[in-house]
Order: C-alpha cells, then structure tokens, then sequence
C-alpha cells in the first residue's frame, strides 16, 4: 500500500477481505507521509501489524518504531531491478544495512525484512545471520508458474517477464514506475524451489551449530558467531587451477 490519503478506503478494502498484515511500499521509508500513514493504521486499526520501510540506517528507522511500526523492510538500492539506483545514486551496502537496522530495531522487540539482492538460499542465510527475520524474493519467485507475468521462448529458452518494484518502463514517450523491466527464467511450480531453497538454509544453520533463528540471532549479538573478511586472492586460491 502506498503511504498516502488515497490509499486508506483500499486499506478497509483489504482488511474487510481478511488480510491481517498491511505493508507500506515506498523507495525511502523515512518520510513525513509514510509516518503519518502509520499513525492513522495505528489508531484506526490497533491490532493490524503494519510493516514499514525501506530503510537503511538506525536514523530513518527511529521515528517508525516510535511510531508503532511491528516491522521494517530493509535494503535500499540494491535491488537487480532497482532503477532508483541510477536515477538518484542513493543506496547502501546490504549487510550493513541489515545489521545495524536489526540491532537497532532488537531493542523495540521488532523484526527486519531483507529485501533486495537475494538469489539463493546462501544469500537468505548471509542476510539471517546478519540479524534479518526474514527476506524478500522478488525475482526469485517471478519465474515460478503461480508469479504473474506473461510467459515466452527465446532461442530455446522459456522465459517469463518480471516486473521490478522498483523499476521503469517506457510507455509511448513517458517512463513509468513499477513497469515491466526484464525476463527471468521460467522455473515452474513454486514448492520444489521452496522446498530447496529451505534445505539449503538448514544445511547453513547446521553447519554454523544453530537450531533456529533466534538462536542464531541471539550468537550474533553475544559475540558467538564471527565473521572473517575474504580478500580476492584467497576466494581465487579455493577455486581448482586450470591447465595450462
């Protein structure tokens, strides 16, 4: 839902369908709008959890836990789709992004959304074990046959078109927002990825000795699970030598 006073007899719609988590869409979650729009969801619907953001530092984050948000998407410019990166150059590094947010937002009690850049069960485990509670697979998900978007061939691959939240396209001679961008591959029914990608995230908490995420979360602050920094020339040493 967009943050803006338009919006608000959609939000009675969805929540008369039964919907019991509203989502506020915005590139730059810190915004007098946005902050306004949760101080009506609050005091109109006390019980609806409202998930707030993008954001990427403890400041934008602040004033939406003040205001009651019980969650916050975080990532900002690193999107594949993400056409804001070039038109404003605004963004920041995701894993720090995610971790300062999430240690931040741990004090109010309220998780954080990774949302940007993942492409695989590594990367969902690098973003939980940098303190998210979840992530967004935008892409991801865009080629599974449930995903809207209109399917097909090329040079004997089946694609799908993938429209970016974030991202523009051109109709006749004006750019619009959120408009379809590129072709991801088509990758058939939802539950066999679903199905690997979470075997592929509890092989990655076993091998770092936790159980479950807030474990996993509750190491990460006590100091227990470390991180070391890889240079170029040691990921390059691991890889098999070619012949000559």
């Amino acid at each position: 839902v967009e943050p803006k006073k338009s919006e608000r007899e959609r939000v009675n719609t969805l929540l008369e369908a039964g919907a019991d988590v509203i989502v506020l869409n915005a590139a730059q979650g810190d915004s007098q709008a946005q902050l306004d729009f949760l101080k009506w969801m609050k005091h109109q619907y006390p019980t609806v959890d409202v998930v707030c953001g993008n954001v990427v530092t403890p400041r934008q984050a602040k004033p939406l836990l003040d205001a009651g948000a019980d969650g916050l998407r975080v990532g900002m410019g690193c999107s594949s789709l993400y056409a804001s990166t070039e038109a404003a150059i605004i963004g920041r590094p995701q894993a720090s992004a995610i971790y300062h947010v999430a240690k931040f937002a741990r004090q109010y009690g309220v998780p954080v959304i990774a949302d940007g850049g993942i492409q695989s069960s590594a990367h969902m485990s690098m973003a939980l074990t940098v303190g998210a509670s979840a992530v967004m697979c935008g892409s991801l998900f865009a080629g599974c046959t449930e995903a809207p978007g209109e399917c097909f061939w090329l040079d004997g691959q089946k694609l799908k078109m993938y429209r970016g939240s974030g991202s523009f396209a051109v109709e006749g001679d004006q750019a619009v927002e959120g408009g379809a961008s590129c072709a991801v591959v088509e990758r058939g029914p939802l539950g066999p990825l679903a199905t690997a990608l979470l075997e592929g995230l509890k092989r990655d908490l076993r091998r770092l000795g936790e159980s479950n995420v807030p474990m996993l979360h509750d190491d990460l602050y006590s100091a227990a699970v470390r991180f070391q920094v890889r240079v170029g020339p040691a990921m390059g040493s691991a890889m098999p030598a070619l012949p000559p």
